[in-house]
C-alpha cells in the first residue's frame, strides 16, 4: 500500500463499525454483501484441512463466514483498529496480522487458498500484491 493510502486508510475515521455500516445502508448493498460472502464460501469451500489468508481482512467480514467451517483463517490489514477488532470478536482458530499485502510476513507456500475482499480499491501496485499473494 502506498504511502496516501495508507495515511488515508489509518487517518480517516474509519472504524470497524462504520465498515460494516458501508453494506447494512441500503437493501441492495446488504443484498450485494450477502452475495459476494456466499460465492466466496462456494468458491473457497472451507474444511478442517484449509489454511487460508484473507488478505486485507478489514473487520473480519470473510473471515467470520470461514471460521465456522472448521478451517484456519489467517487474517491479515495494514490497520491496527482491524486486526485488534478481529482479535477480541473473531471465534475460531484465527490469527491476524498487521502487514502490506505486497509483503507478506509468511514463507511461500503457507497457505492452500487466499481470498482477498474488498480491498482492489486500495491498491495503487497491483502487481506487486499478486506477486506476493501468490507466493504465499
Amino acid at each position: 500500500m502506498g504511502n496516501v493510502h495508507r495515511y488515508y486508510y489509518e487517518h480517516q475515521p474509519w472504524t470497524p463499525a462504520s465498515w460494516q455500516e458501508c453494506y447494512k445502508q441500503t437493501r441492495f448493498g446488504e443484498y450485494t454483501a450477502e452475495r459476494e460472502l456466499t460465492v466466496i464460501e462456494e468458491l473457497l469451500d472451507p474444511g478442517p484441512d484449509d489454511v487460508i489468508l484473507d488478505a486485507g481482512c478489514g473487520y473480519g467480514r470473510v473471515t467470520e463466514r470461514l471460521l465456522p467451517q472448521g478451517a484456519k483463517v489467517v487474517g491479515v490489514d495494514i490497520s491496527r483498529k482491524m486486526i485488534a477488532h478481529c482479535d477480541r470478536e473473531l471465534q475460531g482458530d484465527f490469527a491476524g496480522a498487521i502487514a502490506d499485502i505486497a509483503r507478506l510476513p509468511f514463507c511461500d507456500g503457507s497457505f492452500n487458498k487466499i481470498v482477498c475482499a474488498g480491498v482492489w480499491s486500495m491498491w495503487n501496485l497491483p502487481s506487486k500484491w499478486f506477486e506476493s499473494l501468490l507466493a504465499s
